[in-house]
């Protein structure tokens, strides 16, 4: 776990979303090949790019001092029907104890659990 300020915490969270809107990016390419229906992706992606373009605004306001809580790495591994897959994802704790992210954690553990079917 390492301390963050603010301005680390806005930069890591576009720094996430970015990695995001760039893997939805991929899956929309990869619906136009299979001429699978393209619009619920286009408006993830929009979303993305509206909370990127947010994110970039808080970081050039953010506080570069004070400590804003830390970010810690969660490591898991699941098994289903004689498969597993191991992932991680980061998440953020507040100075008050509340997790900033929890559903790209469910996400991340939803992703690797399709992947074992």
């Amino acid at each position: 776990m390492d301390s963050l300020t603010e301005m680390i915490g806005q930069i890591v969270y576009d720094s996430l979303y970015a990695r995001e809107e760039a893997r939805l990016e991929s899956e929309l390419s990869t619906a136009k090949m299979n001429r699978a229906d393209t619009g619920y992706v286009r408006e993830e992606i929009d979303y993305m790019k509206k909370e990127l373009d947010s994110i970039e605004n808080l970081i050039t306001k953010a506080d570069t001092v004070k400590k804003y809580g830390v970010v810690a790495q969660y490591a898991y591994t699941i098994s289903k029907n004689e498969k597993s897959k191991t992932g991680s994802v980061y998440y953020f704790i507040s100075n008050n104890g509340n997790v900033l992210n929890q559903d790209m954690i469910t996400d991340s553990l939803k992703v690797i659990t399709d992947r074992l079917r």
